[in-house]
């Protein structure tokens, strides 16, 4: 997959992003994320605190479990493709880092 970072799984339902189920997997240290604005009307822009020097799987799934983006990210902030009105779950996965965070999109 891109960026050399393992593949991620499909997210099967909300225990999945909340962590519910995360005695099932060894936890990652987490990056710390946001994304301005959020909720917001199509486009926002992604903050990464403490960014690592190295690439990033960026994945973008929404309610449904299904991923509706995908890219290699490297960097402090950016801005995340324009995508209808609804909740997504926004992750970036390195080999030794994870974070996730909640969009809104009106």
């Amino acid at each position: 997959r891109a960026c050399g970072v393992s593949p991620m799984s499909t997210i099967s339902n909300c225990a999945d992003v909340y962590g519910e189920n995360a005695g099932l997997q060894q936890a990652k240290p987490s990056l710390s994320m946001r994304i301005v604005p959020n909720p917001s009307d199509r486009q926002a822009e992604l903050w990464v605190e403490a960014s690592p020097n190295k690439a990033l799987q960026l994945s973008i799934v929404n309610s449904l479990g299904q991923e509706v983006y995908e890219s290699c990210w490297q960097g402090a902030s950016t801005i995340l493709p324009s995508l209808p009105s609804g909740l997504y779950f926004v992750s970036l996965k390195g080999d030794e880092l994870y974070g996730l965070v909640r969009w809104v999109v009106h």
